[in-house]
């Protein structure tokens, strides 16, 4: 299940099959989310199943491996990280480059833990919700003409290059590539 104006960047598995009977909502991704390239998504199946949830207004960088863990509204999961089975990143949380979050773990709301094994480094700042709600901003229109210069033909594309109202605005192909 995923939201809308979601961003599911290139190279990326999200995987509900590894629950016997996969049924509607054992991955849930909310609204405004971007997974990063080549990140994997998955539910794990035990003891107790543990399915995936992502709120809203969430940025999983490029790399990053979820299992069976939630991921509040509002969380920045940056490049390279690993959130183990039954973790809970709290909202507007941050987890720093490559950390590893392990099973069970619980970050609560508005910290930021980086490490391996990911330990509390400090409280956010209002500068850094700040930052982390610009990031998904920024990531959801990076989709946006991402998939827009994608859905045109080589000649729209061509008639646009030469549109200075819209290269004036950022959309050029260049951008993208």
């Amino acid at each position: 299940d995923i939201g809308s104006h979601c961003s599911i960047w290139y190279g990326v598995t999200i995987r509900g099959d590894s629950i016997k009977d996969v049924g509607e909502g054992d991955v849930k991704i909310g609204n405004y989310v971007s997974v990063g390239d080549k990140s994997v998504v998955n539910v794990l199946k035990g003891k107790q199943t543990q399915r995936v949830v992502m709120g809203d207004n969430v940025v999983i960088g490029a790399g990053c491996i979820l299992s069976g863990c939630i991921i509040e509204n509002g969380a920045r999961i940056d490049e390279g990280c690993i959130i183990m089975e039954g973790a809970k990143i709290g909202s507007n949380s941050w987890v720093g480059v490559r950390s590893v979050v392990g099973s069970g773990v619980v970050i609560p709301s508005g910290q930021y833990w980086a490490g391996n094994p990911a330990v509390f480094s400090r409280n956010l700042t209002s500068k850094d919700i700040e930052y982390m709600k610009n990031s998904v901003a920024n990531e959801n229109l990076a989709g946006e003409k991402h998939d827009y210069w994608h859905n045109l033909t080589p000649e729209q594309k061509l008639e646009l290059k030469k549109d200075e109202v819209l290269v004036a605005r950022g959309y050029t192909p260049e951008a993208y590539f």
